[in-house]
């Protein structure tokens, strides 16, 4: 089975917990698929419009790769943090 790719999509000034919250819970749902024997079903990708070190409102700074191009969000879920960055 191939994983589903998750985006997680972050900006200056989004919420810290808006993102890593919707991360932990597909890395548990990877960790429980693999305590069962099978393998991890999504892939979680932290993304920004410019690779790097992006801030949130709580001063810790993520690490994003690249926004992939639009067609390889077909078949996956995006998630876009919240937060005042998103004006």
């Amino acid at each position: 089975m191939t994983p589903i790719p998750i985006w997680l999509l972050v900006y200056p000034g989004f919420l810290l917990l808006d993102a890593t919250g919707p991360a932990q819970v597909f890395s548990t749902a990877n960790d429980e698929a693999r305590d069962a024997g099978l393998p991890p079903p999504y892939q979680i990708n932290m993304v920004a419009a410019e690779p790097g070190l992006v801030m949130s409102t709580a001063g810790v700074a993520l690490q994003a790769a690249a926004l992939p191009d639009p067609a390889a969000l077909a078949g996956a879920t995006l998630v876009v943090a919240g937060g005042r960055g998103v004006e």
